[in-house]
């Protein structure tokens, strides 16, 4: 990966790339590396993640390390993320009608 990708990213930030630009299982035991290292949940304050269901979520040397270092994963159902995220549920979505009504209401005016 160029360096430059990464200019004006937060300090500590890690940057990735594939040769065929899509992620892999590999990869994510990489990233969750570096979540661990960065996050350090402990048995007493565990992590909750929330994946999609995408295949390099699948990866068991990912998954086991997530388990012994206090990582609690909760993969969405496939096909479902569209409705489920949490994020896009419950702030984004609501956020996204109450721009849309207020826009609305100004054009009318």
């Amino acid at each position: 990966m160029q360096p430059r990708l990464l200019d004006g990213a937060p300090p500590g930030t890690q940057g990735t790339c594939t040769p065929n630009g899509w992620t892999s299982g590999e990869v994510f035991f990489d990233w969750m590396h570096f979540f661990v290292e960065h996050i350090r949940p402990t048995p007493e304050k565990k992590i909750l993640l929330l994946l999609d269901n995408h295949e390099s979520h699948k990866y068991y040397l990912a998954l086991d390390y997530a388990s012994k270092n206090n990582v609690v994963i909760l993969s969405l159902a496939p096909h479902t993320t569209h409705k489920m995220q949490p994020m896009d549920v419950a702030v984004y979505g609501p956020l996204k009608t109450y721009f849309e009504r207020r826009n609305r209401f100004h054009q009318i005016q």
